[in-house]
C-alpha cells in the first residue's frame, strides 16, 4: 500500500504490469559475466565443492535472477540459491545466512561452509588447485 501511495497509483494492476516490466529488464538485456566466472565455477565443481548463491536483490527480483543466471548458463553450477527479497533479510544480516545454510543449502549440524566475496573466492582458489591457473583468471577479471 506504501508504495502504491508513494508513486501515486490507485490501480493494483497498473502497478503490477509497471513493477513486472521494470524487474524483468534484466533478462531483456543480460549482463556480461565476469571474465572467467564460468571458469572458476567449473574449476570447484570439478572438486565435487557444492556451490550456493546468497544475494542481495535490490530493485530485481530473485525469480528474475534466477532466470538471468539460467538465460547465462551459469545455474547449473549452484547447488541452491537464496535472495534476500525471498526471505526479508539482507545481507550481513545473520539471518540470512542462517536460512540459506541450514533450509536451502541443507547443511547439517557440524558441517562447514564458508562464505566468500570475490576477492577472498580467488584466494581460495588459489589453495584449491594450480595458482597459474588462477592467477593468470585473475589478470582477466
Amino acid at each position: 500500500d506504501y508504495l502504491l501511495k508513494s508513486l501515486n497509483v490507485n490501480d493494483i494492476v497498473v502497478f503490477k504490469k509497471v513493477y513486472d516490466a521494470y524487474s524483468g529488464a534484466v533478462l531483456h538485456i543480460l549482463p556480461k559475466p565476469m571474465k572467467n566466472a564460468e571458469r572458476a565455477l567449473e574449476l570447484l565443481k570439478s572438486k565435487d565443492i557444492k556451490i550456493g548463491l546468497i544475494s542481495n536483490t535490490g530493485k530485481t527480483p530473485g525469480i528474475a535472477l534466477r532466470l538471468m543466471l539460467k538465460s547465462l548458463e551459469l545455474y547449473k553450477y549452484f547447488d541452491d540459491t537464496l535472495f534476500s527479497d525471498e526471505v526479508g533479510y539482507l545481507k550481513p544480516n545473520k539471518h540470512i545466512f542462517d536460512i540459506a545454510v541450514l533450509t536451502y543449502l541443507s547443511c547439517r549440524a557440524g558441517q562447514r561452509f564458508l562464505h566468500l566475496c570475490w576477492r577472498r573466492f580467488l584466494a581460495v582458489l588459489r589453495q584449491l588447485f594450480h595458482r597459474a591457473i588462477v592467477n593468470q583468471m585473475s589478470l582477466h577479471l
